[in-house]
């Protein structure tokens, strides 16, 4: 877990965000993105939404569609490993009752041969727990140094939010 720390300040000058591309309808709530080694983007959509990565071109043109046999319950974040592996976060965890937690491990050369990396939270034993105890919904992983981690976001007191490392070694191929 990380430790609380000040905040600085920070001002800003009231800049604007210039527009430099514009998804295609198919991706109608992007939730995860990852950027691959050939320069181009890898993205979802969120919860609910067909269990597909969409890639895009740098000007955010469709140039495929990778239709995977895996649910999206609530499909978060996105990450990658060195030998180009990628990591679809299903972690979606509102109200901090799901009990079928999931990343899926995919090579996209081979889009059929998901794996499946099932987990529970070790300090997580009541489904869901009390309000301000909602700390299992994870939005974010990360790959580092051979491992994945997941942060929650704090829906409880909404003051921390917890770092979870989770082991590769536990993925296994889900039949497609």
């Amino acid at each position: 877990m990380f430790q609380d720390k000040p905040a600085t300040e920070a001002t800003t000058t009231g800049s604007r965000l210039e527009k430099i591309t514009a998804l295609p309808n198919e991706v109608e709530e992007s939730s995860g993105v990852a950027l691959l080694a050939n320069g181009t983007i890898l993205t979802h959509n969120d919860a609910g939404n067909k269990p597909y990565l969409y890639l895009l071109d740098a000007k955010g043109k469709l140039q495929e569609t990778i239709k995977l046999k895996v649910p999206n319950v609530d499909w978060e974040d996105l990450a990658q490993d060195d030998d180009g592996n990628i990591y679809i976060a299903d972690s979606g965890n509102n109200n901090n009752q799901r009990k079928e937690l999931a990343i899926y491990k995919v090579d996209l050369a081979a889009p059929d041969q998901v794996q499946a990396i099932r987990y529970t939270y070790e300090d997580q034993t009541e489904y869901p727990p009390q309000k301000k105890d909602r700390n299992f919904d994870s939005e974010a992983i990360f790959w580092n140094n051979g491992n994945l981690y997941l942060v929650s976001k704090d829906r409880g007191q909404g003051a921390t939010a917890k770092v979870y490392q989770c082991p590769i070694s536990q993925a296994t191929t889900k039949p497609g």
